[in-house]
């Protein structure tokens, strides 16, 4: 009874001391479970909900339901089909063949097919498995078999007496085989059987880290050749309790599904979570790991799949269950670690190295920021300035005057013991004496500090920042005008080459350089968060910085590449509620916003504390992107390298197999072709590009994948094509049509030259017998004339006169008619004809008047046009020469001026005005050669275009009398001769 009382008794003591604990130490994690949970199911994409088996595919990872088999790439799901069969209904134990991109399955009938890319039913067997593409059988009456997964090579063949066995698995020299009764280890080489534990072990894997096959019953067991260990599993299920799949997401770890939940070892610590912890079912069937992607995929019996994603963060909140916001701000730690961090309505928590949690403070003021000072706790406050505590015991304030306000978001100590305060209106400076003093007057809040290598600090307020140097006085001061538009200035990182890089809140990340102030996330291909809070550099190189949406991290290397131009993309990895983190808004505008301690960084957001674990990067690997499909004009079809004419939308789908937002994958295209420049397009998220209206010709479309590894060279997929023209864009065509174009324009232009050239000629032709009808009408005028005076010498009985006249005559008549027909003939031709007249005309008129013609000899053999100078001298001679009383003169002189004849004709006669009083009864009196001439030079410039002109023009000379005939004729060429 004494024993009964005292096993009460510390039994209720137990009670109390767990009860005291709770109370002091309240556990801020809302939920232990170490893995993040996504679900999919029939609504996206899934045959049925109910998931058997999982394994790795060419494209991410292909299910079995009992609905069919599917594909998942981390897009969609797609229905597994091969030429000759469509899976439906048959659950299967899948295996893949990574080489030859084949599946195989064991079924629950016990067949073991192909099943990609073409079906086959290659064997039966009642139970298998694989390990590195080597399949191990057992039939149902006990023969072993080991081959390769097509099964066209045995290895190995053992007969034993085990009947319908439920698992099998290879582990080195022996076969773990079990059935509803036993566990057996079967030597492969002798066939030696050794049954090893009793009961029923549906499961058996081999660990891939170590040379012992994992077991599991009511527990958990780890068998080798020569040894086994137990490891009993939490809450010892009953034996109601199914176990249906084993996996090992690392090493020392194990994931087992059941019929009531999953159970975790760790480490040899075993742990069990069911609905309550998160998952959406308790019926858990297939596991599979991926590596690359570190995530695991989880099948379920009535829920679909699940997909596990190992946290990286835990959320702390205040111990008060009536605080409805959760909303912290500084972050700082003591000497002995804890952390100490400001929450909502004035509550401080502390959390020790083992992460027990507790109240430290409670203040009647908001509280901004916080500091680790000398073992003291400074606490910038909403209204109250900075407190001062100790030991939770409030020691000592600053308030007004010494600060210029009472809203305060930073304390810094630097490193002489200097302390700085920012507060609403400037920077207080308190040296180690004791004394305050404003160093700097600003209109807004200093909401940031961060102290250079080389002493000076940086301050950050509302959209500028500042830097003083150890003394106070402001050396540097950048804001708008320098591109600090907007936000507030809230963390700073110097880096190794003394480069400043600034966080902003809304503006993004910034750079100081060389005395220049650069925007990165304006440079093109930057894809930063605009909203940066902080910049935490890791042991391994990489940036990490908070937002509203999120936390990023970018390589430090790849940042300054980026900056520099020699890489033209930034993509940061990105962790969000994947990574365990609740809500993705982060607070920033104040000092200590993070902390950073034995690999881990903690985060004040406004719904928690989030503690994130820093852990080390997967390898990279080159990811390149495949093509799902191509759309022609809405309509889905074959991959195909030629496109008619009619296509007017070419769509491009293209994906990369990816289950996690970690590594933030994006995209880029671009075309090449004639007329296109080739040039890759922005980053974007969609994996679709339609091209629309392409104009006929060759073109190569290019696609990459590029995430947050921002690889410089990542591998590109092409896919070449051709747009076929309508046989009117054809180049034949088109040269066929240029040639029927120019043959009808050449003869066209043959047929209007042919006109032109006819009526050209008829045209000539009648200028001809124009210019012959005047040469017509000027000869006989000059005949008649001549023979006039002949006749006048005759009647007179000057006999010999009259005989040498006719002996002129003639000459004159003969050189005239062997020129008769020629339009043109030569200067000297002409102006010996016109000699002879002039002897006609002065022995006619008794040798009234003498004359003279003068040209230069190079002259002499250009031509005029014929009878073009004579009736200009006919004229001088009868109506000038002939009524003077006196002796006259007459004198022809001919120069070459510029490639034109000045012909000049001058008498001393009685000129045109007493000529005219003389004629003045003669009304229609008129010289019919000069009307002759006229109408000669009108059709010669009409038929050669040459302008002829002349004038006539008294003598101005006082007592004088006289007219100058002035003649002006082009320069012909002598093949006018032939005219």
């Amino acid at each position: 009874m004494i024993q009964k009382n005292n096993c009460l008794k510390l039994l209720l003591l137990t009670i109390l001391l767990n009860l005291a604990h709770s109370l002091l130490f309240s556990q801020p994690v809302r939920n232990d479970f170490p893995f993040s949970v996504s679900q999919y199911n029939a609504k996206d994409g899934l045959p049925q909900n109910q998931v058997i088996e999982i394994t790795e595919w060419k494209d991410g990872v292909v299910v079995s339901t009992m609905n069919g088999l599917a594909s998942y790439d981390g897009t969609e799901f797609t229905p597994l089909v091969t030429p000759n069969r469509k899976y439906s209904g048959v659950p299967y134990k899948l295996f893949y063949n990574k080489s030859s991109e084949e599946l195989f399955g064991w079924a629950s009938s016990g067949d073991y097919h192909r099943i990609f890319p073409r079906y086959e039913k290659l064997y039966s067997y009642s139970c298998a498995s694989s390990d590195k593409n080597i399949l191990v059988g057992i039939t149902v009456d006990g023969l072993i078999r080991m081959s390769g997964l097509n099964m066209k090579v045995i290895y190995n063949t053992c007969k034993t007496d085990i009947k319908d066995a439920v698992a099998i698995v290879l582990c080195g020299d022996y076969y773990f085989v079990s059935d509803n009764n036993h566990l057996y280890k079967v030597n492969k080489n002798t066939g030696k059987k050794q049954i090893i534990l009793d009961g029923y072990f549906g499961v058996l894997k081999k660990n891939p880290y170590a040379n012992e096959v994992i077991a599991v019953n009511g527990d958990v067991f780890y068998i080798s050749a020569d040894t086994m260990r137990r490891v009993p599993l939490i809450d010892a299920p009953s034996t109601s309790v199914v176990f249906r799949d084993i996996e090992f997401p690392a090493e020392n770890e194990i994931l087992i599904t059941s019929s009531r939940g999953l159970y975790y070892v760790k480490n040899g610590q075993p742990f069990f979570y069911d609905m309550k912890d998160g998952l959406t079912s308790g019926s858990l069937y297939a596991l599979y790991y991926h590596p690359s992607e570190n995530c695991i995929f989880v099948g379920t019996g009535n829920k679909g799949l699940m997909v596990l994603t190992p946290k990286i963060a835990k959320t702390y909140y205040t111990a008060s269950e009536t605080d409805i916001s959760q909303s912290f701000t500084s972050i700082v730690r003591d000497e002995q670690g804890s952390v100490y961090s400001t929450a909502s309505k004035g509550n401080i928590i502390k959390i020790d190295r083992n992460g027990n949690q507790e109240t430290y403070l409670s203040i009647d003021k908001h509280v901004a920021s916080v500091s680790w000072i000398n073992n003291r706790l400074y606490i910038g406050t909403y209204g109250k300035g900075v407190l001062i505590y100790q030991n939770r015991i409030l020691k000592d304030s600053i308030q007004p005057p010494l600060l210029p306000s009472l809203h305060v978001q930073v304390i810094y100590k630097d490193i002489e013991n200097n302390l700085w305060i920012g507060c609403y209106g400037g920077i207080v400076k308190q040296v180690s004496g004791g004394k305050c003093e404003q160093v700097l007057s600003t209109k807004g809040n200093i909401v940031s500090v961060y102290e250079l290598r080389n002493g000076n600090l940086c301050f950050g307020g509302a959209g500028e920042f500042f830097i003083l140097n150890k003394a106070g006085k402001e050396i540097l001061h950048l804001g708008e005008k320098d591109g600090l538009r907007e936000g507030e200035v809230r963390c700073f990182y110097e880096d190794d080459s003394g480069r400043l890089w600034i966080g902003t809140y809304g503006g993004g990340l910034f750079v100081y350089d060389r005395n220049k102030l650069t925007s990165v996330n304006n440079k093109l291909g930057c894809e930063l968060n605009q909203d940066i809070f902080t910049l935490i550099k890791s042991g391994d190189g990489r940036i990490f910085m908070s937002s509203n949406e999120g936390i990023w991290s970018v390589q430090e290397r790849k940042l300054q590449d980026f900056y520099k131009g020699i890489i033209p993309y930034l993509i940061p990895e990105y962790y969000g509620e994947e990574a365990g983190i609740e809500n993705t808004e982060f607070n920033g505008g104040f000092c200590n916003n993070y902390l950073k301690q034995d690999g881990k960084i903690w985060f004040p957001s406004i719904d928690g504390l989030v503690e994130f674990r820093i852990e080390k990067r997967h390898l990279y690997r080159k990811i390149v992107p495949k093509f799902k499909s191509v759309i022609i004009n809405d309509t889905i079809v074959a991959l195909s390298s030629i496109f008619s004419r009619d296509v007017h939308t070419i769509q491009f789908d293209f994906y990369y197999p990816s289950f996690s937002r970690q590594n933030n994958i994006y995209y880029q295209y671009k075309l090449a072709g004639e007329n296109f420049p080739g040039n890759w397009s922005p980053l974007q998220k969609s994996r679709q590009v339609v091209l629309k209206m392409l104009p006929p010709g060759k073109y190569t479309f290019c696609v990459r994948a590029v995430d947050s590894f921002n690889d410089p060279d990542p591998e590109v997929l092409s896919y070449e094509f051709s747009i076929t023209p309508y046989f009117y864009e054809t180049k034949w065509f088109v040269f066929l049509l240029s040639f029927v174009i120019i043959m009808v324009v050449y003869f066209f232009v043959r047929f209007q030259i042919r006109r032109i050239q006819i009526r050209n000629k008829v045209n000539n032709t009648l200028l001809e017998l124009k210019l012959k009808a005047i040469q017509s009408k000027m000869n006989p005028h000059f005949m008649f004339n001549s023979l006039n005076n002949i006749i006048y010498l005759l009647t007179t009985g000057k006999h010999k006169e009259a005989e040498r006249l006719l002996e002129d005559f003639s000459l004159l008549l003969r050189r005239f008619l062997e020129k008769s027909d020629d339009f043109f003939i030569s200067l000297r031709e002409e102006l010996e004809i016109i000699e002879l007249y002039l002897s006609i005309q002065q022995k006619r008129y008794n040798y009234l008047f003498d004359y003279k013609v003068e040209y230069p000899p190079e002259t002499g053999e250009i031509l005029i046009p014929s009878m073009l100078i004579q009736p200009f001298v006919e004229n001088a001679v009868i109506h000038g020469i002939a009524h003077s009383k006196q002796h006259c003169h007459l004198e022809i002189s001919v120069r070459n001026a510029d490639n034109v004849l000045e012909i000049r004709i001058q008498d001393n006669g009685i000129g045109r005005k007493r000529a005219a009083e003389i004629n003045k009864d003669r009304r229609h009196h008129d010289s019919q050669g000069t009307r002759l001439i006229n109408d000669k030079i009108r059709i010669m410039r009409r038929k050669y275009g040459h302008d002829i002109s002349f004038q006539i023009l008294d003598m101005k000379e006082e007592h004088l009398s006289g007219t100058i005939v002035l003649i002006n004729i082009p320069v012909y060429d002598n093949r006018l001769r032939n005219y």
